[in-house]
């Protein structure tokens, strides 16, 4: 979904809410629930921290103003949700009166970070200096401050204009947050970047700058009422924990293409870097026969090695099992000309490891019964049973004398059989002169 989209399907349902709540001006907004308020309260603590917690491992990467400014703000709501229970004795105050209040000035903090954030430049800083100078005003400033203002502000004595007034301002500083937001998510978007966080973020703003307004409209009680706001507050809330979820996916995601990066970076050093360092050794010799045999052999060891990191590159890492050996076997068996028949158990989904030495055994008898033995017509197999995972690659080539094949034949059958060992499983080839080729394997399913 586009951010866009998101921050606009959000603000449409808060419009609607707040303009129920206006046409409704002698309508009691509230019911008294303490347990769902305290669940509430909760919830909000807990996303808030982990929300700041993501963000702070983001700005530790990027030195961004804007994402410093996010961990603060809601730094401060976790920390305004969580220290009512402790502050009022220190600060001689009631209970509700002292919540009230504490949340009112929170809601300012965290509503003008997240403006800065929103309209902050793109620009690298000194990452230590800036970190202190939050965290010193994290533990001392903002304490103090809030303090300071949570005593001055009477909130039985004020007036419902000048609270209204407040966190109108909040509401709007919200407003701003969730405006910029959407454009810098449609600004990564744009350059590739799909910032599932940010795009979250824009669109909880939204219904934080509802929940705000609809307090205007329609005051609320001390805590322990559960207030037509507060479902919007909670919303906001579900909404950044969907954002975090996606942002930790996104992550293990990008984890997994660069481990699978890395994977094929030494698989092609080890199979396609050796075998053209061997063909330009031998290019540089008088070649004869054989040599031009070797080289011939390398070269297309180097193709199916390119080939296959090609496929690698452009499929899914969680690819089935059949599915990824019925596009490396007709692959190979394509440019020979050969006919390929399937038998797969469908949606099969076994480790990496697994899958990929399975490919790679495919892929070399489907080469060696086209290449080799001239097969018009291959069939790969695969069932399962309590014993486990079999699979075979059956041909009508011209068949040969395992116990004496020569050269690259009895390299790659060498090859097979080491992966099939790796994996824990049995390896067979039955063949004779005439008679088409049968390459079997097993693997215990706990593979």
């Amino acid at each position: 979904m586009r951010p866009r989209t998101l921050t606009l399907a959000a603000a449409s349902v808060g419009a609607i809410a707040a303009a129920a709540v206006a046409a409704a001006p002698g309508q009691r907004w509230m019911w008294q629930a303490p347990s769902p308020s305290i669940v509430l309260e909760s919830t909000v603590a807990l996303v808030s921290m982990l929300t700041a917690f993501l963000v702070f491992g983001r700005y530790r990467q990027s030195s961004q103003l804007a994402d410093l400014a996010i961990v603060y703000a809601f730094a401060v709501v976790a920390a305004a949700t969580l220290l009512p229970p402790i502050l009022p004795s220190l600060v001689n105050a009631d209970d509700g009166e002292f919540v009230a209040q504490l949340r009112l000035v929170a809601g300012l903090v965290s509503a003008l970070g997240m403006a800065l954030a929103a309209i902050a430049k793109e620009r690298r800083f000194d990452q230590r200096a800036a970190t202190l100078v939050a965290a010193l005003g994290f533990a001392v400033l903002a304490p103090v401050a809030s303090i300071v203002l949570v005593v001055a502000v009477d909130t039985d004595g004020a007036t419902h204009e000048s609270i209204g007034a407040l966190r109108l301002v909040a509401a709007l500083l919200f407003a701003v947050a969730a405006l910029g937001l959407t454009l810098r998510a449609e600004q990564s978007r744009a350059r590739g970047v799909d910032d599932q966080l940010t795009t979250w973020m824009a669109a909880a703003c939204t219904l934080g700058a509802t929940y705000r307004f609809i307090y205007v409209l329609a005051p609320d009680d001390p805590p322990g009422f559960i207030h037509i706001a507060d479902v919007f507050r909670l919303g906001f809330s579900l909404m950044l924990l969907v954002g975090a979820a996606r942002e930790i996916a996104g992550y293990w995601r990008s984890v997994g293409v660069l481990d699978e990066r890395r994977r094929i970076a030494r698989e092609l050093h080890d199979g396609m870097a050796q075998e053209l360092a061997f063909i330009v050794t031998q290019s540089r010799r008088k070649p004869d026969a054989i040599a031009l045999y070797r080289i011939a052999a390398a070269a297309e060891r180097a193709l199916d090695e390119s080939r296959r990191a090609i496929l690698a590159l452009t499929h899914p890492v969680d690819q089935p099992l059949d599915e990824a050996i019925a596009q490396t076997a007709e692959d190979v068996a394509g440019r020979a000309g050969a006919h390929v028949r399937f038998s797969l158990v469908e949606d099969v989904h076994v480790s990496h490891k697994v899958r990929e030495n399975l490919v790679r055994i495919v892929r070399e008898a489907v080469a060696n019964a086209t290449r080799h033995g001239q097969a018009a017509n291959v069939e790969v197999t695969m069932t399962i049973g309590a014993d486990g995972l079999r699979l075979r690659v059956i041909d009508d080539g011209h068949g040969f004398d395992p116990s004496s094949s020569p050269g690259a034949g009895r390299f790659g059958l060498q090859g097979m059989e080491e992966r099939t060992r790796a994996l824990g499983g049995r390896f067979e080839v039955r063949s004779h002169p005439g008679e088409g080729t049968q390459v079997e394997v097993d693997l215990p399913w706990s593979a």
